[in-house]
């Protein structure tokens, strides 16, 4: 079970001590269940945001968290689709990498037999992937991670769309073998079917269509129903 363990949840104020409280009764939850979690995290409090200029701050909960409940999380994962501006503002490698670099560290630091997984990222964004390892962060996770969404096209692929899952996954490791990363492993941790049956992508073709309206408008409000 993949889910949220947040900085932002168990210190509000930078003085406050850590309170896994709500992350204890989430694993203890899932383990009468006989389920293993893959806690996401990221989100900082607002006091740390953004993160990647609060680096030791960042370093001290993600070392505290593992150190904290140690066997029992074998992995955790650093950031939730990084490569778009809907969970880390102004996407950039550098900074994500320098984060990374930051949690691979403290969370070796706290017990060396955890496993970093990369940040999932929305799609396979290879130039965002290539920005990655320029940037020295090879090392600073064990296994890849990705979320091959192919909306508004199936996972197979389409004529008119993406190549399909198996081929972007293909890609991707012949992407990590010219890195000499050929060796880690590939998880897809979110994926999903688009469903419904338009031919043309409505929200897309709706936002191109207001844009050759009006051009020079940045930002739209708008309300949309899918009858």
């Amino acid at each position: 079970m993949r889910t949220d363990f947040c900085w932002s949840f168990c210190q509000k104020t930078p003085d406050a001590e850590l309170d896994f409280t709500r992350f204890d009764n989430v694993l203890e939850s899932a383990e009468r269940r006989g389920l293993r979690i893959l806690p996401i995290v990221y989100l900082p409090p607002r006091w740390a945001d953004p993160v990647y200029e609060h680096l030791p701050e960042f370093e001290n909960y993600v070392f505290e968290l593992v150190r904290h409940f140690g066997s029992r999380l074998p992995e955790i994962e650093i950031w939730n689709e990084w490569n778009i501006g809907h969970f880390w503002k102004n996407p950039n490698a550098k900074n994500y990498c320098q984060t990374l670099v930051t949690a691979y560290r403290a969370a070796k630091r706290a017990n060396p037999s955890v496993r970093v997984l990369l940040g999932g990222t929305a799609g396979v964004p290879y130039a965002f992937i290539d920005l990655l390892y320029k940037n020295g962060g090879a090392g600073a996770f064990d296994v890849m991670n990705v979320h091959p969404y192919s909306w508004p096209y199936p996972p197979e692929g389409d004529k008119t769309g993406s190549a399909g899952l198996k081929e972007d996954i293909r890609n991707l490791r012949r992407f990590m073998a010219s890195q000499g990363d050929a060796d880690k492993p590939i998880w897809i941790t979110e994926h999903g079917w688009p469903t419904h049956r338009a031919k043309l992508p409505e929200v897309l073709s709706l936002l191109a269509g207001l844009k050759l309206a009006n051009p020079g408008k940045g930002v739209w409000r708008m309300a949309y129903a899918c009858l």
